[in-house]
């Protein structure tokens, strides 16, 4: 058995590129697959001049494959089966009976090879096609990485795969080479590079046994957990070595972006150090200090038990040594200030007029030109302007909302964009808003609001369920935001094509359903009927600009995104949603996701949905209203009594409520059932009674 290790060295990797290790890993995984290891364990590592890949275990030769490829079936013409067996000239050729027919079958069969001599080829391809999200050329040659590559290790336990990649150059494309010893060429070798210094970076000698050891003597850590893990126990102690308060849970990330696992992609080796944040900055909010530190300057925060900002901060230097010398930290001391002094010149620049006054500086914003034809607004003034006319609508789906502090929190909740602020630090759009409407008093509601609007679903998924009750009027200022800023776009004509989405429309819609789903102060959220309030209502400029199609589009969208939700989020399966699914445009996301849960989780579902299932392939168009008169035989009249017994619907509805209705719909079910054993639906004779019977139970079955 042999170790596979694959260096690849490269001068400094962004950070950002690092972070998430299952991205690594994929490509990776794709080469081991077709070499013929699909399930070969391995392991990554990391820093920020290299990757690493170690595959265990491994036998040195690859045992013989077989492939079989499907070609053309035998009632084809006999040119394309000629053509076929020519391009698989060196295959076995046979024919195979499928439930499609029969078909050519060509199989290829591989035989035994060394491990290496499959390794050394497709190491290049592995370079050439890594998807990096950005990759660059250096001097005179085209092969393109993410920052140009100085060194690849490739090795079977103590030997050198043989051959290396030419790096290209001009028409001559880079790819695999056996002879190494042109120009432009990195040979595969067993020479790492060290830590880099003053006068570059050594080479270290490594093999798959002792990579990870050699490196650690040499000031780098490759393991990134091993690398985090001291990172953060390092800290926490110096921390406590020097009376620093370290809060629960440090480090701590105020901005959502895995900052301790950026920071550890920083460093070959960690040495966390602390600093001082001078007092005069002490009087801006904490969100603002904190992010300033995490976003600009990478340093983690540290709070008192209380929860209140300490004027300190924690910073990671990459050195073997722990003692930081006082001059670095001196340096990161100075850039802190710098930072946070144009913070404090923004919040006391900003603070000089009302929050409400930076409205006008949106006339000159655009928000999406394409408006512009439609006869709507294209600036962030209009999208304010249509938010307004849209709140009454909204405010009458969100149950606890107040209209007028909802028209308030929509006439401020674009303003700090167009602030000083907001501009330095983007990261703190909307929460900037809730400062100044704070400090300039505003009610609580609103500044609550205005903090949340633009991440009110990514929190609702992490609270309990009283969270809703507690922030209905940002629950109400995050869905009239995402809902006019769906419809516009999509009035615009911009649609998600692929994995295409450039302006985020998929996040908009998961963002309504997130508000949606779940949410027990709003029982009901139809788009249809949000667009006839609004058009007749509230909305003018939608009702001479968004067409009935626009609003159709948006309600499959979000349909769409529900049922995604739900069978992906909730685990319901497909099979329940579209039994409870009502068919049309109109559907009601809300209690969609009720009543699919309701079903979901009751124990007799399955005798539910057989009778959907039956009654509906005997539906057709018939709309007339059952006469109970002409109901001749004693099933079906027996049929009508029950359903005419059955509950009447209760409001709100509820999952509770659901599961009682379907209770009393199971007991209907045998009656059901015999009635449509014994009698023939379409019979003639009855004319379209039966059928309007049978039309009112599956009514009555799908919505419960």
């Amino acid at each position: 058995m042999v170790d596979f290790l694959l260096e690849l060295n490269s001068e400094e990797i962004p950070a950002r590129f690092l972070v998430e290790e299952v991205k690594l890993r994929e490509p990776f995984a794709v080469m081991l697959e077709n070499v013929g290891l699909p399930d070969a364990p391995f392991v990554t590592f990391d820093a920020p001049r290299r990757i690493a890949f170690l595959v265990r275990n491994l036998e040195p030769t690859l045992p013989e494959r077989s492939e079989e490829i499907r070609g053309p079936k035998t009632t084809a013409p006999a040119d394309v089966v000629a053509k076929f067996q020519a391009r698989y000239d060196n295959a076995a050729f046979s024919v195979a009976e499928t439930p499609k027919g029969a078909f050519h079958i060509a199989t290829l069969t591989t035989p035994p090879i060394p491990l290496a001599q499959a390794l050394a080829p497709a190491i290049a391809d592995f370079i050439m096609t890594y998807p990096w999200p950005k990759s660059m050329t250096w001097g005179d040659t085209t092969l393109r990485w993410v920052r140009p590559l100085r060194r690849i290790v490739a090795m079977l336990d103590d030997q050198v795969l043989p051959g290396g990649v030419f790096l290209g150059h001009g028409d001559h494309p880079a790819g695999y080479v056996t002879d190494t010893t042109g120009p432009r060429i990195l040979a595969y070798s067993n020479l790492s590079l060290g830590r880099l210094g003053l006068n570059g970076a050594p080479d270290v000698s490594v093999t798959p046994a002792t990579y990870q050891g050699i490196l650690k003597e040499n000031g780098i850590i490759v393991d990134n957990q091993d690398r985090l893990r001291k990172m953060n126990e390092w800290a926490c102690s110096l921390c406590e070595k020097n009376r620093v308060p370290v809060p629960k849970g440090f480090p701590m990330d105020p901005t959502n972006i895995l900052l301790d696992m950026h920071v550890s992609k920083l460093v070959d080796y960690p040495a966390p150090f602390i600093g001082r944040i001078d007092a005069e900055f002490m009087h801006l909010p904490a969100p603002i200090i904190k992010t300033v530190m995490a976003v600009h300057q990478k340093y983690f925060a540290t709070e008192h038990t209380d929860g209140a900002l300490a004027p300190y901060f924690v910073g990671v230097a990459n050195r073997v040594d722990p003692n930081v010398p006082q001059g670095i930290v001196q340096g990161n001391e100075r850039v802190l200030r710098a930072r946070l002094s144009d913070a404090a010149f923004f919040w006391e620049t900003d603070l000089k007029q009302p929050l409400e006054s930076y409205n006008e500086h949106l006339k000159t914003r655009t928000f999406h030109a394409g408006l512009a034809a439609l006869g709507l607004d294209a600036t962030v003034y209009g999208k304010v302007q249509r938010m307004q006319a849209l709140a009454p609508v909204v405010a009458g789906l969100v149950q606890g909302v107040d209209l007028p502090k909802l028209l308030r929190a929509v006439t401020l909740s674009k303003a700090d964009l167009a602030t000083g602020m907001v501009g330095e630090f983007p990261e703190l759009q909307g929460q900037v808003g809730s400062f100044y409407a704070h400090h300039q008093g505003e009610d609580p509601d609103i500044v609550n609001a205005l903090a949340t609007q633009y991440r009110l679903e990514h929190y609702s998924t992490q609270l309990s369920s009283r969270f809703w009750g507690d922030f209905p009027l940002a629950t109400a200022l995050a869905l009239v935001d995402r809902l006019d800023s769906l419809l516009s776009f999509f009035a615009a004509g911009e649609k998600t094509t692929g994995s295409k989405d450039p302006y985020g429309l998929r996040r908009l819609a998961y963002g309504i359903v997130g508000l949606v789903v779940g949410n027990p102060h709003i029982p009901s959220f139809d788009v249809a009927s949000v667009k006839n309030n609004a058009m007749m209502h509230h909305y003018p400029e939608a009702q001479k600009s968004f067409s009935e199609s626009v609003f159709q589009d948006v309600q499959a969208f979000l349909l769409d995104k529900t049922i995604t939700v739900l069978t992906e989020n909730a685990d319901i399966p497909l099979d329940i949603i579209r039994t409870v699914a009502p068919q049309g445009t109109s559907v009601d996301l809300a209690l969609l996701a009720i009543k699919a849960k309701a079903l979901a989780d009751f124990p007799h579902r399955e005798t539910l949905q057989a009778t959907i299932i039956r009654l509906k392939g005997l539906c057709g168009d018939d709309t007339a209203p059952v006469d109970a008169a002409l109901l001749r035989d004693p099933l079906e009249q027996q049929v009508y009594h029950d359903m005419q017994a059955l509950p009447p619907k209760t409001f709100p509805v509820t999952k509770e409520s659901e599961t009682l209705n379907l209770q009393a719909l199971v007991s209907l079910s045998p009656s059901v059932n015999a009635m449509l054993d014994a009698l023939r639906i379409n019979d003639p004779e009855y004319g379209t009674n039966r059928r309007a019977l049978v039309q009112g139970l599956l009514g009555r079955y799908t919505a419960f």
